[in-house]
């Protein structure tokens, strides 16, 4: 395909409708020259192929059979690169089965809070293992000549205000916690299109902010692929264009296109701008144009690795006098609404429609596993239920060992709004408390996308934290707990005592402007540099054996460091090891964490088998940001090496002098401050370097576009807010009448979506994300209504629907 010659034959309007999309997941084709649109599909973990719809709002339930992987942060927590890079394969395979082009994952922001809604999406707090092993699974999903799409560029780390929120962040925290996962799998892996967030950054939003899109990650980074805005995250489209954004999602605002168009007319853009957007879309088109469609039977094995996935995502808190793995003679109470309504995915854009779901119920009569079963609680609200309770602790009663299935609903966890809090249903610890009150040995099967609170810990015996892990739960879950595998997750984020550790916790979405004032110190660097206790550390992680580790070393070569150490395995059963390096450096002239992640890898051991194993890790994972000079820098000094289990249990160290660069010191009184937790909002400001301005409530009857809806304050303020909530509250609603299904389940999950994110929505997003149903001046007149101007706005939507009716557009 020639691409100078087609686009030479575009009008400067094709141009511009070629940059914004023709359908919810498509590219504007044009047929006449043999320019096929671009299928686009969610896919962190799996493909979210969307049914032809004309509601909509069905898109978000309505989607055709795929493999469902676990969650990213389930697959982060296997810790396997190699496992990833299957996963993304199959991926691809999955893609090009249902004649996708782009699939819209992974997605790699930064576990910054445990409160996030989408943690469950996201890989690891720490930026190496999420730029790590997300660069494998964009190297599997490439492989099969299809596009990865990176997200969410970058800092969108609540889910509250993404559409109008502002993540405050400093220079040095930016780059190297928040931009680094990006910059190691743009470097790596070469991802064909990245998607920017809905949040701004430091002031200006990610679609729009030239000085992250055109100067990081194009001229700093060499990035060569498209960028895409999340659906709806369209701010201004000329000013998105000038900042190198090739692609509006999902399109189909006229108003957005025209501004195209006028800004090249009256110079403000060059065309040459445009032309370069469209010159990329090309050569995503070039890239994926002749892929043919594999067989059905990618189904079948696909699903055999999602099953590997779970497994090994899996991660064994504590067993307590090796309760674990049960004996099948044994025929344990298994307890919980849970084991029944499953809890193995996420919300939102990772919202699957299984190809193969194995329930538990299906995997343990399967294998002919004796077990009794009784609910206990109901799973979709928190209130105790006495009779189930009543039940469940007379069950109890007769049985040696409890099995208890527990974890947050899915109302609780999502994408488009936060968690309240970590603590499991009150219905939950009720039972659980008085079931433990029996003297029994109790086994609690964890799922969950992000930390929980446990306060019956010390009272239980074993906990097997599952996390979402995806079709094939119920054999995963059997697996594990009948010593089929052993476990060899390891925790990919620290699981704190309570809330009230997270620093500035307390701050967390309270407005719109989110002052990341922890800086650098996120997850493990800082409870391990402030000497707070934990739960679980990053990289905890039990197994049913043993392994010992002997002769570490670390070796400096050219550009890398090696890594030399001996395992064996001590048990009668095969083994997964993660090995995990740590490093600090002694009397550095910067303000550092005690200690970070500067390598792993996970070795097979088979039964008391001994190996050598050897792994390099670049010199590259040692750089500091060097704010003095705007840059990362190798700092030369004398470094330690801690081949680690976990962030605090070292098995060994070893020291090696590293020549790099003579920094100058920093006097950084913010970061050294005394009262960690006690940094004030203009100390971080002083510390950011420029003046921000206060957020302030819109006055009433004076919103905005970008007024979230639910500060409209105003009558028909509230009105329109209730109304665009309700949508969703009707859906939620209508599916919790259906009898138990995939399509239940599916139906409810996506209602609740609606209806918690809708309140914080503004107009602007909703126009952007309507695929044209709601078109600029029609929000323009429903916000005339909401300012008080009702005439006014019925005359203007009058006026509105005639001029569609004309265009046949309704």
């Amino acid at each position: 395909m020639d691409h100078q010659k087609i686009l030479k034959q575009l009008t400067l309007e094709e141009k511009a409708s070629f940059l914004v999309g023709s359908k919810n997941m498509e590219t504007k084709g044009f047929p006449h020259l043999d320019i096929k649109p671009l299928v686009l599909s969610d896919g962190p973990n799996g493909i979210r192929k969307e049914k032809p719809q004309t509601n909509l709002g069905s898109n978000i339930s309505s989607t055709l059979p795929a493999t469902c992987f676990p969650s990213d942060n389930t697959l982060a927590m296997t810790w396997n690169a190699p496992l990833l890079e299957e996963i993304g394969k199959a991926l691809g395979q999955e893609a090009r089965y249902y004649d996708v082009n782009v699939v819209l994952g992974p997605a790699i922001n930064i576990q910054r809070n445990p409160l996030c809604g989408r943690n469950f999406e996201y890989y690891s707090e720490d930026p190496l293992l999420a730029g790590t092993l997300s660069s494998k699974v964009v190297d599997g999903i490439q492989s099969e000549n299809v596009i990865a799409c990176v997200k969410h560029f970058c800092c969108n780390n609540n889910e509250k205000w993404r559409f109008v929120g502002d993540s405050l962040v400093d220079e040095r925290a930016l780059n190297e916690i928040y931009l680094k996962p990006f910059e190691i799998v743009v470097k790596n892996s070469a991802p064909g299109m990245i998607m920017t967030a809905y949040n701004k950054v430091n002031g200006t939003f990610m679609s729009q902010n030239k000085d992250l899109l055109e100067h990081t990650l194009r001229e700093k980074w060499k990035y060569q692929g498209a960028l895409v805005s999340d659906w709806g995250g369209v701010v201004n489209r000329a000013e998105a264009l000038d900042a190198t954004l090739d692609l509006e999602m999902p399109g189909m605002v006229q108003y957005n296109i025209d501004s195209m168009i006028d800004a090249v007319n009256n110079k403000t853009i060059e065309e040459s701008k445009l032309d370069q957007s469209c010159l990329r879309l090309l050569e995503m088109i070039d890239k994926t144009k002749d892929n043919s469609k594999p067989d059905e039977e990618i189904f079948k094995k696909n699903s055999l690795l999602a099953l590997e996935a779970s497994i090994q995502g899996a991660v064994l808190l504590k067993n307590y006098e090796n309760l674990l793995p049960l004996n099948n003679l044994e025929f344990p109470l298994f307890v919980g609404d849970l084991f029944m309504h499953l809890r193995y995915q996420g919300s939102g854009s990772s919202m699957l429609n299984p190809y193969d779901l194995c329930s538990l119920k299906d995997a343990f009569n399967r294998h002919n596993m004796p077990y009794e079963y009784a609910r206990g609680y109901d799973i979709e609200t928190e209130k105790v239920n006495r009779q189930l309770e009543k039940y469940a602790l007379d069950k109890a009663a007769g049985c040696s060992i409890i099995v208890f299935f527990a974890g947050q609903n899915d109302e609780m966890e999502s994408e488009g709004y936060d968690r309240d809090s970590m603590h499991l249903p009150e219905n939950q610890l009720s039972l659980l408390n008085k079931l433990l009150l029996l003297g029994k040995k109790v086994v609690v099967v964890l799922f969950g996308g992000a930390p929980i609170s446990l306060p019956f810990l010390n009272n239980i015996d074993s906990l097997l934290y599952m996390g979402l892990p995806g079709q094939q739960v119920g054999e995963a879950v059997y697996s594990l707990l009948y010593g089929l595998s052993s476990p060899s997750g390891r925790l990919a984020q620290t699981w704190p005592v309570s809330y009230l550790d997270v620093p500035f916790g307390g701050e967390f979405t309270t407005t719109p402007q989110e002052r990341y004032k922890e800086s650098i110190f996120v997850g493990y660097r800082y409870y391990e540099t402030m000497k707070v206790d934990v739960c679980f550390p990053f990289g905890y992680g039990l197994s049913y054996g043993r392994v010992e580790y002997d002769h570490f070393q670390v070796m400096k070569k050219e550009h890398s460091l090696l890594i030399k150490v001996d395992l064996t395995n001590k048990s009668e059963i095969d083994q997964k090891e993660v090995v995990e390096i740590f490093a600090s450096i002694n009397k550095s002239k910067l303000t550092r964490p005690s200690k970070v992640l500067v390598g792993f890898t996970k070795v097979d051991l088979a039964k008391n088998e001994t190996k050598h194993v050897e792994f390099e890790i670049p010199d590259s994972t040692l750089e500091v940001y060097y704010k003095k000079e705007h840059r990362f820098a190798i700092e030369t000094g004398s470094y330690t090496f801690y081949l680690s289990k976990n962030v605090t249990e070292v098995i060994d160290t070893d020291i090696v002098e590293i020549q790099g660069e003579t920094l100058k010191k920093e006097e950084d009184t913010y970061l050294l401050k005394n009262g960690f937790n006690s940094r004030t909002d203009e100390e971080f400001d002083a510390f950011l370097g420029y003046p921000v301005e206060k957020y302030t409530i819109a006055s009433k009857k004076k919103y905005t576009l970008e007024t979230p809806l639910i500060e409209m304050k105003s009558f028909w303020g509230k009105k329109f807010c209730s109304i665009a909530s309700n949508i969703g509250k009707k859906q939620h609603d209508k599916a919790k009448k259906m009898l138990y299904s995939k399509e239940r389940e599916r139906e409810m999950k996506a209602g609740t979506f609606i209806y918690k994110m809708m309140p914080y929505n503004c107009l602007r997003s909703m126009v952007n994300s309507s695929g044209g149903t709601l078109t600029h001046e029609m929000a323009l007149s429903i916000l005339d209504i909401c300012n008080g101007k009702l005439t006014k706005g019925l005359s203007k939507i009058r006026k509105e629907i005639k001029r569609l009716k004309k265009e046949g557009q309704i």
